[in-house]
């Protein structure tokens, strides 16, 4: 698909994040783990970054240690839902950005 098509209906809240992919999974056993199968972060304004890559999303001990949890499903035709969920929350306004692989997509969060 195009690069920057995949990733739609970005959500980010202190609890969570979701994000539609727009796919094709048909004869793919991809997402058989339900783990999300791409690498995800979340960068702050102060340039820190959290995230798993889609091999750490497999790591459940590394997700304990940065509050994740994650999983990806198909949720239709073509397309699958990556949700994670934050096991704290986190303040949204000093959210800078959300990647996802590679693709990074400005936050814009409405007051």
């Amino acid at each position: 698909g195009i690069p920057d098509g995949r990733f739609r209906n970005i959500e980010l809240s202190p609890f969570g994040l979701w994000i539609d992919v727009f796919e094709a999974w048909e004869n793919s056993d991809a997402l058989a783990s339900g783990l999300p199968i791409y690498d995800v972060s979340i960068e702050f304004k102060d340039g820190s970054i959290i995230g798993a890559t889609a091999a750490q999303f497999a790591d459940f001990a590394y997700l304990e240690s940065i509050g994740w949890g994650g999983m990806q499903l198909p949720n239709g035709t073509h397309q699958s839902l990556i949700s994670i969920r934050f096991s704290g929350f986190i303040d949204t306004a000093t959210v800078q950005s959300v990647t996802i692989d590679g693709v990074e997509i400005p936050v814009s969060i409405e007051q």
